[in-house]
């Protein structure tokens, strides 16, 4: 029998659909089972039955054939992002540059604006307000009063603060408020009222600062 030539192999096995060789007809594709898909890259990976240990990816000498990404972090996972920030209001800069008054004194019996604390808000939804300020009393154990206030009407409580039991000895007072007005301009402000001694507001120690919690 005549030594076949290359060309003519090829072709009988083309013929006998060699599938060990991996040869199929002329005109017909081989038969791929369908890609399995995989929830994240590390899966394709997977060599056990088990518990995933989510260190595997780390320990010493472990070569990653593509890359870890576990399916907390897929990016197809829908989050809630925070594009633009509301508008911000607070009379930091009055104080750095020497804007407000110093040492202002609360008057006596009644309650009162505390000096520069008062902010205009334009709300588009919830404000938080935050309020503090540096104060001293002339007697030992004074309990001054404050508050916030929202277009004059209380927010929440009046509450009450213990001075030091040293005189003139300074403590501060911070008060913050969750609140829920209508939308447009409102005017927000921190209120006090003195105990029995003089009640002072140290240097220009005092800060307001109010925020939209709904972007613009």
């Amino acid at each position: 029998m005549a030594k076949q030539t290359l060309a003519e192999r090829i072709n009988s096995a083309i013929q006998k659909n060699d599938v060990r060789g991996g040869l199929v007809p002329v005109g017909h594709g081989p038969q791929v089972p369908p890609a399995r898909t995989y929830l994240s890259p590390s899966d394709s990976y997977e060599d056990e039955i088990g518990y995933d240990s989510p260190v595997v990816g780390h320990a010493p000498g472990m070569k990653r054939g593509m890359w870890q990404v576990y399916e907390q972090q897929q990016a197809h996972v829908p989050v809630t992002n925070l594009t633009s920030s509301g508008n911000t209001n607070n009379n930091a800069v009055a104080a750095i540059q020497g804007g407000l008054t110093q040492n202002p004194v609360a008057p006596a019996a009644t309650w009162a604006v505390v000096p520069q604390m008062i902010l205009p808000v334009r709300a588009q939804g919830p404000v938080h307000i935050i309020a503090n300020v540096s104060v001293r009393s002339s007697i030992a154990n004074d309990i001054p009063g404050f508050a916030l206030y929202r277009d004059g009407n209380l927010l929440g409580n009046h509450l009450t603060h213990t001075t030091p039991a040293t005189v003139s000895a300074s403590s501060i007072v911070q008060l913050s408020v969750l609140d829920t007005p209508t939308t447009g301009q409102h005017i927000y402000a921190l209120y006090w009222s003195p105990g029995t001694g003089t009640l002072i507001a140290n240097s220009n120690q005092r800060n307001m600062y109010a925020i939209n919690l709904t972007p613009q």
